[in-house]
């Protein structure tokens, strides 16, 4: 596992509590779950693996052609690749989380309003702590 997928791990662990509980809370932090979280895609292999690494793999809806580690990940149905994502297969997926990078977002901004998304900075150090 290299640096920079044990910095995200780490990030996700203390930052992002709420997959591991499989839900998320709305802005305003009332309390109460906004939503289950019960039907995952992931646009990354990194992100695929710290999904796994939470213990949610059994939430992964779906993941990219490239994600094929761990041996579970394989079985998932697959999106497309990591910047050609086959909107029609990610849309019948129904997700109710989309994690993704911000390079994702200029494709997926049809998608926005319709679907929740999580978009993870990585290019630097720097981005993952934030």
């Amino acid at each position: 596992m290299t640096i920079k997928t044990r910095l995200i791990i780490l990030l996700l662990i203390l930052v992002m509590p709420r997959l591991s509980m499989g839900s998320y809370r709305d802005k305003a932090s009332t309390g109460k779950p906004e939503k289950e979280i019960n039907r995952i895609v992931t646009l990354a292999p990194a992100l695929t693996e710290i999904v796994y690494a939470l213990g949610s793999g059994d939430r992964l809806a779906g993941n990219t052609k490239f994600c094929n580690y761990p041996a579970k990940a394989r079985s998932k149905q697959k999106i497309g690749g990591y910047l050609d994502v086959n909107l029609e297969i990610l849309i019948k997926l129904k997700p109710d989380l989309i994690i993704c990078y911000p390079e994702h977002l200029n494709r997926l901004k049809i998608l926005k309003g319709k679907f929740e998304f999580l978009t993870v900075k990585h290019l630097t150090t720097k981005d993952i702590l934030n």
